[in-house]
């Protein structure tokens, strides 16, 4: 096989804003979309998008805005759904009116709706059905918002709620036009797109501040790193091609959906079959219906591919590529993948929602990524690795140390959060990536471990400080620690260890039933207040949560002693 040198990265001029990406922008790296291949499909009722669809539904939510709701320029619209043909029009609609886009995942409880919406304070809300009722209690508790509530989803609304379809057609009718907000040179690496919500190790999620041109960069560059429209490339060698159809399940208000799965996808040329909410075997059978051939996901969801039961129901032999990132992929579910389709490329990527995604990405060539490895350093940006004590001393080749990040695709911040800001934020331009790592000899990333103590949860970041936090509000609870135990499908779950105030212990002593049900009720304590991902596997009760001089939690430590077996997790609660 005719091995080539990566294309060169040319950098996109930093005036465009994300719609001019999406529907304008003219670079090497961006393939022709012929004329019968769409955008997107909804994959529950077969329903294809064409870009000039797209444009015209951004464009006739961007005049309703403009002249009808009087969005300004840095309003903030707060976008909670899950994955709609419509997320990307609302997404550029706003951008198209120079305002910002708080993308938030659909499975919020009310409470940690009532957070994010404090930080974000919404003029306008754009929510599905799903998601209404956890709204409106929200809102209930914050009378100083005041935003009107737009479904999207649906035809028509109930209760008075106007919806999408209904403001569209309120602007074609009247034949409202947009004013589109442009920027200067250099005013698209500072002028806000989106708030990504993003956990950290100081308790509940900050809102990641992200600029037009992060989102531009970070897709330029990874179709140069990608051999995007690089003719050179045979068919069977190319990697993401014009015309191939790829999944849609990862959250777009994730940044790996976000920033890749719609953003990049149609900038590539691909098809993406949108999908609202993830199941594994309608994933397969979606697969099958639609010819997917790209599959963009997470590692649990790669590991569900290889021992789920009913994969052998399905004709998946044409699968080309497997693209893989937010958390660890180990080398034996590699391995046994390639044994199902030796053919196909696969391999991982880094990214962190401070980073707008990616950081790193396996190459074009050789087909596989390296096990164990997150890939090579994209173009845009550099990497350093310094000690774990912030200082710069050289490393020797096979040391560990913290990944500092530096880039155009580095985000402006923490909105609203200056104290948290200037701790990952730091001088020169790098970002603290909170990852021990190491870098092998010839450039490939390796991830060691995560000095942030972030939990992963099939993909989604989980604060520990913020359960720990919850768990601490319990009548029965003295002191707490969480961390994430490994597991085959959804890469980690939080645990919680405990140690109960005087009353519990003399109630629970001895006395097995009582213990276990002080167990569930403090389970059923982190379920009725958090979203889905962040409830927890198991409840430990230990006589004292370790922690150092300083009174730091030492989680290392009740991460060895579960890995050393000290702990055992209730088999019916697996």
């Amino acid at each position: 096989m005719a091995n080539f040198p990566p294309r060169p990265y040319f950098a996109p001029p930093d005036h465009l804003t994300i719609p001019q990406l999406v529907f304008d922008y003219e670079h090497p790296t961006r393939p022709a979309r012929p004329a019968g291949v769409p955008c997107l499909i909804d994959d529950e009722t077969g329903r294809s998008v064409n870009l000039e669809e797209l444009r015209a539904r951004t464009n006739g939510f961007a005049a309703w805005l403009q002249n009808v709701y009087k969005l300004g320029v840095d309003d903030v619209v707060a976008l909670s759904s899950p994955n709609h043909v419509d997320y990307g029009p609302v997404c550029w609609g706003v951008h198209e009116t120079g305002g910002i886009v708080a993308a938030m995942s659909p499975s919020l409880t009310p409470n940690e709706i009532e957070h994010q919406f404090r930080i974000a304070n919404p003029k306008l809300i754009i929510a599905h059905p799903l998601t209404i009722k956890n709204i409106q209690a929200a809102l209930s508790h914050l009378p100083s918002i005041t935003a009107d509530i737009i479904v999207i989803g649906v035809s028509h609304a109930e209760a008075g709620l106007r919806t999408l379809d209904q403001v569209l057609d309120e602007a074609s009718r009247q034949n409202l036009v947009v004013r589109r907000f442009r920027l200067s040179a250099g005013a698209s690496r500072s002028k806000m797109a989106f708030l990504c919500f993003s956990s950290g190790t100081t308790g509940k999620p900050k809102a990641v501040a992200l600029s037009h041109y992060n989102i531009v960069v970070a897709v330029v560059q990874l179709a140069t790193a990608q051999g995007v429209n690089d003719h050179r490339l045979s068919r069977d060698q190319a990697r993401f091609r014009v015309g191939d159809v790829s999944t849609g399940v990862l959250p777009f208000f994730h940044i790996y959906g976000l920033a890749v799965n719609l953003h990049f996808n149609l900038y590539s040329g691909l098809t993406t079959v949108v999908t609202a909410v993830f199941n594994f075997e309608k994933m397969l059978s979606n697969i099958v219906r639609y010819k997917i051939s790209t599959l963009l996901i997470v590692p649990p969801q790669a590991t569900l591919l290889v021992k789920h039961p009913a994969v052998k129901s399905y004709d998946l032999s044409h699968i080309h590529c497997l693209a893989l990132a937010a958390a660890a992929l180990s080398p034996e579910v590699s391995t046994e993948i390639l044994k199902k389709w030796p053919h196909i490329h696969l391999g991982q990527g880094y990214g962190l929602t401070e980073t707008t995604g990616g950081v790193t990405m396996w190459p074009v060539q050789p087909k596989c990524g390296r096990f164990g490895t997150a890939g090579a350093i994209l173009p845009a940006g550099e990497v350093k690795v310094v000690k774990l004590d912030g200082t710069e001393a050289d490393l020797k080749k096979g040391e560990t140390g913290e990944l500092l990040v530096r880039g155009p695709y580095v985000a402006l911040g923490y909105y609203k959060d200056a104290e948290a800001t200037e701790k990952t934020f730091l001088p020169g331009g790098w970002l603290a990536s909170g990852d021990e790592v190491t870098l092998t000899e010839d450039g490939l990333l390796v991830i060691v471990d995560r000095i942030k103590e972030i939990i992963k949860v099939k993909g989604f970041q989980v604060s520990p400080n913020e359960l720990e936090g919850h768990l601490l509000s319990h009548p029965d609870i003295a002191d707490t620690g969480v961390v994430g135990v490994q597991d085959d499908y959804a890469g980690e779950l939080p645990v919680a260890f405990v140690v109960l105030k005087e009353g519990a212990k003399q109630r629970t002593k001895g006395n097995v039933l009582a213990e276990e049900e002080l167990k569930m009720e403090v389970m059923k304590h982190v379920s009725d207040a958090k979203s889905k991902y962040k409830w927890l596997k198991e409840v430990f009760i230990i006589p004292a949560i370790p922690r150092n001089p300083s009174g730091k939690i030492l989680r290392r430590v009740l991460r060895d002693d579960l890995k050393a077996g000290r702990y055992t997790i209730t088999k019916a609660r697996l």
